[in-house]
């Protein structure tokens, strides 16, 4: 119900200031928000890409949640069985990370362990192989400890990997 609300202020919202005005940031958000945290975000996916578009519009290629829209929209389309867009707008989560915000908290890796797992929808598991094994080496370099949750994620996709292959 909470959603249907939220589509209400949204579209009063575009009435009062226009389909691409910056003031429907915040009712974009909440509809995207709501539908995610109900398991649905491939329902919101209208909104998230023009939230994607006013947010770039109105503060460029650069603002710090960027990266987070980007990996939601990922994975809306994965969920959706479109691997190919998942795999495009992942890799645009990472880069957009890495230019953002770089390796702060690690959140780069965790980003491009969903780029593996496009990668493992879309057949190309040597592909996403490779991708964990430069995964694990970069989290070596940085010295996370083993039970840090990149090498549990690292871990996790290479397991199911392995399964997948035999």
């Amino acid at each position: 119900e909470a959603r249907d609300l939220y589509l209400q202020v949204l579209g009063r919202q575009e009435f009062l200031s226009g389909k691409t005005s910056k003031e429907l940031i915040g009712p974009l958000n909440d509809i995207v928000k709501t539908s995610c945290m109900a398991g649905a975000c491939y329902d919101a996916m209208p909104q998230l890409k023009r939230l994607l578009e006013i947010k770039r519009a109105t503060y460029g290629n650069n603002y710090a949640d960027l990266p987070f829209n980007l990996q939601l929209m990922g994975e809306a389309c994965e969920k959706k069985g479109k691997y190919a867009e998942a795999l495009n707008y992942f890799n645009q989560a990472v880069e957009a990370q890495k230019r953002i915000g770089g390796s702060k908290n690690n959140i780069d890796m965790m980003l491009a362990i969903n780029t593996g797992r496009a990668l493992e929808h879309l057949s190309q598991k040597p592909a996403a192989k490779k991708l964990y094994l430069n995964l694990l080496s970069q989290a070596k370099q940085r010295n996370l400890p083993e039970d840090d949750t990149v090498y549990k994620a690292i871990n996790a996709r290479m397991a199911k990997l392995k399964g997948s292959t035999k």
